[in-house]
């Protein structure tokens, strides 16, 4: 097994390892103090709520029924991302799982219960909040993307030695290469952003009347994040298609300008050599036999 694979290999192992212990450690701890509903400083809390235990008043089937389409939302779109990110970005890839494990934590609280354990105190003057282990482990993801992100961890994805001096390279190809796949993502993503603001409003609507201020208020509070969440991942999305597409584009335009300059006996290097997270590497091998053959034939 070579060393790459070998590194991969231990990676997902240590992930799952962490996926595993990490909700058991969260609902371990939550059923716990569900049982005996105080120990110590820790106190027994039901988030009925969303936020901080807002709009606790809403029915609790729609309430279930919003919250969980609006994670299962938030799961889906975090455990892409955390697949696509390469073991180079080892830091944003910390942080997207422990978001992810965060928010799939609470999210087992709403399915089999109805509303979320909290039991750890937060006093901010007369305000006292509760919260639990998976918040943390929320608060550890963002912080850790945060800190990612400023400390230039995102570079690694391309380093300087890796860059392209033009940010489209075979413009043909690399357009048609974005467009194939952002197309089938933002039709995907509209239609499930239209398909939740419509059920949201019926189930609000319908419970509460038509012109009720407060179905209005938590549609938007489950409907805006998720638009600016789709808007923000499909940025990401699209830059990420336009980096893989530098991997095709990059040697396939290399190597049609330097085989285009043997045949006209034009200078051209002695050997291609790509980067080496390119693709189609074996180009590199094709153009010395075309240079070895074409030489052949001269005077």
């Amino acid at each position: 097994m070579k060393e790459e694979e070998k590194k991969i290999t231990k990676l997902t192992f240590i992930f799952i390892s962490l996926f595993f212990g990490l909700i058991f450690l969260d609902q371990f701890t939550k059923l716990y103090l569900h049982s005996v509903e105080s120990l110590g400083v820790f106190k027994l809390a039901k988030n009925h709520g969303i936020f901080l235990g807002k709009f606790r008043n809403i029915p609790s089937s729609l309430k279930l029924t919003s919250i969980l389409i609006f994670n299962f939302s938030i799961i889906l779109i975090l455990g892409s991302f955390f697949y696509f990110l390469t073991e180079k970005l080892l830091k944003l890839k910390y942080g997207v799982f422990f978001l992810l494990i965060g928010i799939l934590g609470n999210t087992l609280d709403r399915v089999y219960l109805g509303y979320v354990i909290d039991f750890i105190p937060l006093s901010t003057g007369r305000t006292r909040f509760f919260y639990n282990i998976a918040d943390i482990y929320q608060i550890v993801g963002a912080a850790t993307l945060i800190i990612s992100l400023l400390t230039g961890e995102a570079k690694k994805l391309w380093p300087d030695k890796e860059q392209r001096t033009k940010f489209w390279i075979g413009t043909e190809i690399q357009k048609h290469f974005l467009l194939s796949s952002l197309i089938p993502f933002l039709t995907f993503g509209a239609f499930f952003l239209i398909l939740e603001f419509l059920s949201l409003s019926l189930l609000f609507h319908k419970s509460f009347g038509s012109y009720s201020r407060k179905a209005n208020e938590f549609i938007m509070v489950i409907f805006v994040p998720s638009v600016a969440l789709f808007l923000l991942f499909s940025i990401l999305f699209s830059l990420i298609i336009v980096y893989y597409s530098h991997k095709i584009s990059g040697p396939l335009y290399r190597f049609q300008k330097e085989t285009q300059n043997v045949l006209e006996d034009k200078k051209h290097p002695e050997q291609l050599k790509f980067r080496d997270n390119d693709k189609l590497l074996k180009l590199e091998k094709l153009f010395l036999e075309i240079k070895d053959y074409v030489g052949n034939f001269k005077p």
